[in-house]
């Protein structure tokens, strides 16, 4: 339960994200906003789920995903509420 392996799934899918390994990227981050739902790096999990998603041209599962994060997490900064925003634009959402 160490916020640290929280961190550390969420940086090695932010990884795998910046090389465009979409898949490889959604399959950290689904995991670990199931195996962290209440880490403090949670809603970016599930945001970056949603990014990865839209790379791999699954529009209607990561529109969902994004929708998701303010249903979960609606106590989220307005920076992230903004970022959620841009990237439902993104994908068309």
């Amino acid at each position: 339960d160490d916020e640290r392996n929280a961190d550390a799934n969420y940086w090695l899918g932010e990884s795998l994200l910046g090389q465009q390994k979409y898949r490889d990227a959604a399959e950290v981050f689904l995991a670990a906003s199931k195996t962290y739902p209440k880490a403090r790096k949670a809603p970016d999990m599930l945001l970056k789920l949603g990014v990865s998603l839209a790379g791999l041209d699954q529009k209607d599962v990561a529109c969902a995903t994004f929708a998701e994060i303010g249903n979960r997490y609606p106590d989220i900064s307005g920076a992230l509420k903004q970022r959620v925003k841009q990237e439902q634009a993104l994908a068309a959402c």
